[in-house]
């Protein structure tokens, strides 16, 4: 083959790889917008007690929502938040109601859509049982159906946690309400929501916050390998100074 000829055929084979990029762009838009998803925005926290009281807890939250909102973020579906929302240093006590109406006023500063249907408060260690505006134990999934939500109180899965039972309700539970998910064809996220985590946590001093965090941890390990799309959130882990001994 001569030079020429080369060159001709190199050039054909430069045209007909043009000519396929274009169809390829031509084509490509509408496939996208066809299989285009909705984009699901949940904030997520925990543990906002503050020395200094409630409201030094909620301009923290309403100094993240602001911050979101400069960036575009011009709506959120939900507001989940994992336990402690009140630190009273004077009577040593928590108002857990007073906190967490702080906390949703600061939210709604930025998301007035964020009304109490959207947001959901798990008790934590430091909170008062059945507190006003606390979620009760199990589904708490939002009526837009974008995603679903599981909540583990205190009471189920407790600090220094050393009643296997109740753990074991808690996963029972748990499973039951995962296993209806699967049924339905549910392919939204899942937030399972704690105040403890699943690992062990040196806070406690002497049997750890996760000693039976294995019967949870399996029913959402099975779920998630029969096609759940599962998110655990958890707190107790604070992040303010008061743990720095450990």
């Amino acid at each position: 083959m001569n030079g020429q000829t080369r060159k001709k055929n190199q050039r054909l084979i430069a045209l007909l790889l043009c000519l396929v990029m274009v169809l390829t762009m031509g084509i490509l838009p509408g496939d996208v917008d066809a299989a285009a998803e909705t984009s699901t925005t949940v904030i997520a926290g925990s543990d906002f007690q503050n020395r200094s009281g409630n409201d030094a807890g909620a301009q923290t939250v309403q100094s993240i929502t602001a911050t979101m909102k400069n960036n575009r973020i011009t709506s959120a579906d939900g507001f989940l938040c994992c336990g402690d929302y009140d630190y009273d240093i004077t009577n040593n006590i928590a108002d857990t109601a007073a906190g967490i109406t702080a906390l949703r006023t600061a939210v709604q500063t930025e998301y007035p859509e964020l009304d109490a249907n959207n947001m959901v408060f798990v008790e934590g260690n430091h909170d008062v049982a059945g507190a006003a505006g606390l979620a009760t134990s199990g589904a708490n999934d939002p009526a837009s159906g974008k995603y679903g939500v599981f909540v583990i109180n205190e009471d189920d899965y407790m600090w220094r946690n050393d009643d296997l039972t109740t753990i074991q309700n808690t996963a029972a539970s748990l499973k039951t309400y995962l296993d209806a998910k699967r049924t339905a064809g549910f392919t939204a996220p899942i937030f399972v929501l704690s105040h403890l985590p699943l690992h062990y946590s040196m806070r406690t001093h002497n049997d750890g916050d996760g000693m039976y965090a294995n019967y949870i941890f399996d029913v959402l390990n099975a779920a998630g390998a029969n096609g759940l799309n599962i998110i655990f959130l958890y707190g107790h882990d604070h992040s303010n100074g008061w743990d720095d001994y450990l």
